[in-house]
């Protein structure tokens, strides 16, 4: 134990945790990475009747049940996302139950009007295809659906030239996605929050005083101040990746319920 009387252990130990938490992060975000978000709601369930005496319409036609859907999709990565990155054999579609029907759909939100967003119904009335010009990283938009289907989500799909992982499923939300509240702190805090506390400990460590150091009593004390200095900054990161595990609500700006059909295109 005699090698941890010397200060500048503690201080090595600091500095590799630090490189290799914003190495990783770093890796882990450079690259395209197309991600989605939902939040459903069942606005009307199935009714029970034997008599037949109760209906469910929805703009004229019958239907068992109406739900709704908001999907938030964006480039959650660090390198753009081009029109021509999407691969034109298994392009980006929202996909319900083959039995169900999509009632309508409208983009309600989104980052920036120059990305040119679209949702496209196509031949089948149970899917509905995600186009872009382009999605810098955070841009994206957010589509709700209504919807007939027995299952509140459906299945995202589709292949981006160099994303071998396919689309990123970040979870479910709550619905509405877009105004939650009292906004959450955010992932620059937890990574300017960890930079400081190493900033604080390296600092600790070199006037630690020799005295100290040198005494064969604490130099596991020492050890334990050490470890517990890289593993605060290792969880502050970590925190940090898990809140930007979540759609940047921020950037999306909210639309007056237009709807993007195919006519539009």
């Amino acid at each position: 134990m005699e090698f941890l009387n010397e200060g500048y252990i503690g201080v090595i130990i600091g500095v590799i945790g630090i490189i290799l938490s914003v190495y990783f992060y770093r890796k882990s975000l450079n690259r395209p990475r197309p991600a989605y978000q939902m939040a459903s709601m069942r606005v009307i369930e199935e009714v029970s009747d034997s008599n037949g005496n109760i209906e469910i319409m929805f703009n004229g036609s019958k239907v068992d049940r109406v739900v709704k859907t908001q999907v938030a999709f964006w480039n959650a990565g660090s390198n753009t996302i081009n029109s021509h990155d999407i691969v034109e054999r298994d392009p980006i579609i929202i996909m319900y139950s083959e039995d169900s029907k999509i009632l309508n759909y409208n983009i309600i939100s989104i980052s920036r009007s120059v990305n040119l967003f679209r949702a496209i119904i196509n031949e089948n009335s149970n899917q509905v295809e995600v186009t872009f010009d382009f999605l810098d990283p955070s841009d994206g938009a957010i589509i709700e659906i209504i919807h007939n289907d027995n299952k509140l989500f459906p299945r995202v799909t589709g292949t981006i030239k160099g994303n071998m992982k396919g689309i990123t499923d970040y979870g479910k939300l709550a619905y509405p996605l877009l105004n939650r509240g009292k906004r959450k702190i955010g992932s620059d805090f937890y990574a300017a929050s960890s930079i400081m506390m190493m900033s604080i400990y390296l600092g600790l460590m070199y006037f630690f005083p020799d005295e100290i150091r040198s005494n064969p009593n604490t130099s596991a004390v020492i050890l334990i101040i050490s470890l517990f200095g890289v593993l605060t900054c290792l969880m502050l990161l970590i925190f940090g990746l898990i809140r930007r595990r979540k759609f940047p609500e921020r950037r999306f700006k909210p639309l007056n319920s237009t709807k993007i059909n195919d006519e539009a295109n």
